[in-house]
C-alpha cells in the first residue's frame, strides 16, 4: 500500500503537477494498481459528483499498467477534451473516431505501435467495427474506461446499441480490468450496467455524495424566457454560462434571440453542426471567460471546462439524472456556482401530469434534498436553492401587472394598446398609473406575455378587448394565488 502510495503521488506530481489528490481518487488508483500486481479481474462502477477529477482516476494508472488502456467515450466532443488534457500533460495517446480520413487513421495506428502510447481514445461504434477490432487485438488491453456510463442506460437501450455490445467486445479483447465512471447513477442504470457492460452484479462500487454543495439551485417563473435568461446573465460574474435548450430548433431561436437583444458574447452548439464548426465552438467557450453558449445536451458531459459559474435549464431535461449531470457542469473549480430553471407554459402546461422534475420545481420542499433523494441519497442541509434562502418568488414576471391594468379597465385595451401603455410608449395615457410600468421590457416581450395570459384564460379577447376571466387555467390560477415569497431556512 505504502509502495503504491509513492507511486501515486510521484505522478501526480510530474505529470499532471498536483500536490493533493482527493481519497476518493486515491481509492480508486489504488484498486486499479493492487489488480494490476496481483493480476486479478476488477470490475469497479465510479460514481463521483462533476469536479472531483474522475479523470485522473484512471489517466494516471493508464501509465504504470503493463498492457494499454481504451478509454470509451459517447460524444465526439469529449474525445477532443481528453486529447487537449493529454497533449497538455505531454502523454502520447492514438484517438479513433467515425468519419477519419485514411492517412489520418494510419497516422493513429502507428502511434499505437509505440511503447510510449499507452492510451487509446475511441467511441462505442468505431470500437464494434470488425477491422479494428481485429487490429486491437494485437495490443493487450490492461484497463477499459467506459466514461459517461450512464448513456449505456439512456442511449444504447434506444438509439446507439452499440453501447449494448460493449461488454462482449470488451470480453473478446481480453480486458481483465473494467471501468465505467459517471457522476450520477439510479438504480435502473446500475441495472443496465451490471446487464449489458459487466455481465454480473458483483461490482465494486465507490460512490461520493451526488450534492454539488458549491452550486445553488434556483427557479424563476417566467413566460418570456429570453428576457429571464439576459437578466440572469448580465451581470458578469454570472458568467461563462450554459443554457440547455430540448431541440436544435430551440437552441438555434433562443440564441437568435438572445443576440439580438444584448452584446453579450455568445454562440450555439448542438449535434447537427459540422464537425469543424463544434470544434471551432468548442475552442471559443472553452477559452471565453465571460460567454453563453446556448446548447442541447450534446454539449458539456464530462467537458472539463473548470470556470462555468451559471447554468440555465431553458426547457427540463427528461429526470433528476440528466439534470444533475447537465446542472453539474458549473463550479468544476469548487468555487460557488448557480443553476436555474426556468418554468413557462411549457411546464405549467406538464402541471396536471406526473412529470417528477417540473412537480419538484413547482413544489416549496428543498430542490437539493429532494434531487438527492431522487438518486436514493438523504441529505440533511442545503447549501443554497431558492426554497431555502427564502428567495423563491412564485409570480410570474410581468403577469400581475398585467392582470391589474385589465382588471381596473376591462374592455379598455387591445393587446397593442395595453403593451404600448405598460412600456411607456403612449403618451396619451400618462396618467394612468401602470403606465410605463413594464417600461424595461420590449414591447414584443409584453405582448407574448399577454397572449400566454390568454392562453391559460387568465384573459380573455371580445372584439379584440380585453378583460379578465375568473374562469382561468386553475392550475395556473392556483399558482397566481400563491404569496410572492417563501421565507423558509434549511
Amino acid at each position: 500500500m505504502d509502495t503504491h502510495n509513492d507511486l501515486i503521488t510521484q505522478s501526480a506530481q510530474s505529470l499532471f503537477h498536483l500536490s493533493y489528490l482527493f481519497p476518493f481518487q486515491r481509492l480508486v488508483i489504488t484498486d486499479i494498481l493492487e489488480a494490476e500486481e496481483e493480476e486479478k479481474d476488477l470490475k469497479l462502477l465510479v460514481l463521483l459528483p462533476t469536479g472531483s477529477g474522475k479523470s485522473l482516476c484512471f489517466l494516471l494508472p493508464s501509465q504504470h499498467v503493463r498492457g494499454k488502456t481504451l478509454l470509451i467515450y459517447p460524444l465526439r466532443s469529449l474525445q477532443r477534451d481528453q486529447e487537449r488534457r493529454l497533449s497538455a500533460a505531454h502523454i502520447s495517446y492514438a484517438s479513433f473516431h467515425g468519419g477519419m480520413e485514411r492517412k489520418r487513421e494510419e497516422k493513429e495506428r502507428t502511434k499505437l505501435a509505440t511503447s510510449q502510447t499507452k492510451i487509446i481514445i475511441t467511441n462505442p461504434e468505431t470500437l464494434a467495427k470488425p477491422g479494428f477490432l481485429l487490429f486491437l487485438r494485437n495490443y493487450p488491453i490492461s484497463l477499459a474506461v467506459v466514461d459517461e456510463a450512464h448513456v449505456i442506460d439512456k442511449w444504447g437501450l434506444t438509439f446507439r446499441p452499440s453501447y449494448i455490445q460493449l461488454g462482449e467486445i470488451l470480453h473478446s479483447l481480453h480486458c481483465r480490468e473494467i471501468l465505467a465512471f459517471s457522476a450520477t447513477a439510479d438504480e435502473e442504470t446500475k441495472r443496465t450496467l451490471y446487464t449489458y457492460l459487466f455481465h454480473t452484479s458483483k461490482v465494486s462500487i465507490i460512490q461520493g455524495s451526488c450534492d454539488r454543495k458549491n452550486i445553488s439551485y434556483f427557479t424563476v417563473r417566467t413566460f418570456v424566457k429570453e428576457r429571464s435568461i439576459s437578466l440572469i446573465v448580465q451581470k458578469a460574474q454570472a458568467r461563462p454560462a450554459i443554457v440547455f435548450c430540448k431541440t436544435r430548433k430551440e437552441t438555434e431561436e433562443a440564441y437568435k434571440l438572445f443576440k439580438e437583444r444584448t452584446h453579450i458574447p455568445c454562440s450555439f452548439y448542438h449535434a447537427g453542426l459540422a464537425e469543424e464548426e463544434k470544434l471551432f465552438k468548442e475552442q471559443w467557450f472553452n477559452d471565453s471567460n465571460d460567454g453563453v453558449l446556448f446548447a442541447t445536451c450534446a454539449y458539456g458531459m464530462g467537458i472539463d471546462k473548470k470556470n462555468i459559474r451559471t447554468t440555465i435549464h431553458r426547457t427540463l431535461c427528461p429526470d433528476s439524472l440528466a439534470f444533475l449531470q447537465e446542472s453539474g457542469r458549473a463550479g468544476r473549480d469548487g468555487k460557488e456556482s448557480a443553476s436555474y430553471v426556468l418554468l413557462g407554459p411549457e411546464e405549467i402546461n406538464k402541471l396536471p401530469t406526473h412529470d417528477y422534475l417540473t412537480n419538484l420545481f413547482f413544489h416549496d420542499s428543498c430542490y437539493r434534498k429532494s434531487l438527492c433523494l431522487s438518486l436514493g441519497e438523504e441529505i440533511h442541509t442545503c447549501s443554497g436553492c431558492s426554497i431555502c434562502n427564502g428567495t423563491l418568488h412564485t409570480h410570474f414576471d410581468g403577469a400581475q401587472v398585467v392582470i391589474s391594468l385589465i382588471k381596473f379597465a376591462p374592455f379598455h385595451f387591445t393587446i397593442q394598446s395595453a403593451a404600448q401603455l405598460l412600456q411607456g410608449k403612449d403618451g396619451n395615457k400618462m396618467g394612468n398609473s401602470h403606465y410605463g410600468v413594464l417600461s424595461s421590457w420590449q414591447l414584443a416581450e409584453i405582448k407574448l406575455l399577454i397572449k400566454e395570459l390568454i392562453h391559460f384564460h387568465i384573459l380573455k379577447s371580445i372584439r379584440q378587448r380585453l378583460f379578465y376571466s375568473r374562469k382561468g387555467s386553475q392550475s395556473f390560477k392556483k399558482l397566481l394565488a400563491l404569496p410572492q415569497t417563501k421565507d423558509k431556512k434549511a
